[in-house]
């Protein structure tokens, strides 16, 4: 009975020890590994503000963050050229992603078309226009959707291929651009003519990234691996040299924004 008596706390106590390791345990798989969030392909994550490291613009913040940067700069009251200062703090919140339902235009609503009733006296003819006072009212300006190229380009010979190499993946909502089979050693050339406003570190695993500035609402990005040509302020013309492919197999992405969102560079380039 002694033993018995000295052998039932060391029974508690080892339960007791067991039921709190299981508890610690579990907490920790509760935890789990945080997400980390890709703002290079697909929708961005939410973040409200974000610190200027060394070599931002406000270009690539823009771009990282998949905004348009005349809304991230009026957002933060900076004027042109947009000058940043390393350590400054820049407000995101507020501003919508390009492509959410915020920036897309709403469509119209259809009025209803009341009933004609039979008139007793026939229609009167509408009197005649003469040519010289005749004038024809333009469409409305329409914004492109998701994925369409814009009007201000669609059909034009002044975009062309960065490489030779064949497309090797897509457009897609997720990818937000192309990837092209690149050569080792081979030139990329800019697709359209336009300033460098962003020539630094790559994004999604690339070492480079370049953005050109085509228009106030047209940027084109190149992301590759290998040697790194052009830098920011160059206002360089269609097929100039903007760096050279690393090792045989690296793509290259290649990516056209319209006032923010990704479009599909394949209807600009006619492939």
């Amino acid at each position: 009975m002694r033993r018995a008596s000295h052998s039932r706390p060391r029974r508690l106590f080892a339960l007791a020890l067991a039921a709190g390791c299981a508890a610690l345990l579990g907490a920790c798989a509760s935890r789990g590994v945080p997400p980390v969030a890709d703002q290079s392909r697909g929708s961005p994550a939410v973040q409200t503000t974000y610190i200027v490291k060394p070599g931002d613009t406000l270009y690539s913040i823009a771009w990282r963050h998949r905004l348009d940067f005349r809304r991230l700069a009026r957002r933060n009251a900076i004027g042109a050229p947009y000058a940043l200062r390393t350590g400054q703090r820049l407000v995101l919140g507020g501003i919508p992603a390009a492509g959410s339902a915020q920036t897309r235009p709403t469509r119209p609503s259809t009025p209803a078309v009341a009933a004609q009733r039979p008139s007793a006296q026939p229609p009167r003819s509408a009197p005649a226009t003469s040519p010289s006072t005749a004038r024809s009212t333009p469409p409305p300006a329409t914004r492109p959707a998701p994925g369409a190229s814009p009007p201000v380009a669609a059909g034009g010979s002044d975009w062309r291929r960065p490489v030779a190499g064949a497309v090797d993946q897509a457009f897609s909502v997720e990818r937000n651009g192309i990837d092209f089979v690149l050569g080792r050693g081979e030139t990329i050339g800019a697709s359209r003519a336009g300033e460098v406003v962003y020539a630094g570190e790559g994004l999604a695993g690339f070492a480079h990234l370049i953005i050109i500035k085509h228009s106030e609402r047209l940027l084109s990005a190149y992301g590759f691996d290998g040697e790194r040509l052009a830098s920011e302020g160059q206002q360089l013309g269609a097929g100039a040299a903007l760096g050279r492919g690393g090792g045989a197999g690296t793509p290259l992405h290649f990516e056209v924004r319209h006032d923010g969102e990704p479009i599909d560079p394949g209807a600009l380039l006619g492939s």
